[in-house]
């Protein structure tokens, strides 16, 4: 079984990008984005394999493009642990 556990940093990333676009366009908007990065972390826990390795960042941790974000997240034995998500425009140093 695939499975997609979320860290706390991970959590409050997709709370306020959720926030952002209930202000910036619409609760619709919000929804539609949010349900989609959710649906990509989901996706790379089935997916083995898929991700680039950040060795800067850490040893196992991985990066996958979610159109205007990018996830950055660890393979576990049971699936991925979702450690961040970004805004692709965002500068990764302050990240980690």
């Amino acid at each position: 079984m695939s499975r997609v556990t979320f860290g706390r940093r991970a959590k409050i990333d997709l709370l306020e990008v959720w926030i952002y676009l209930a202000e910036k366009a619409e609760i619709e908007t919000a929804d539609r984005v949010t349900r989609f990065l959710y649906e990509r972390c989901s996706f790379l826990a089935k997916a083995s394999g898929l991700g680039e390795l950040q060795p800067e960042i850490g040893p196992s941790i991985r990066t996958f493009s979610a159109k205007n974000y990018t996830i950055f997240f660890e393979r576990v034995p049971d699936g991925v642990a979702i450690l961040r998500v970004a805004h692709a425009s965002r500068d990764w140093s302050n990240l980690f």
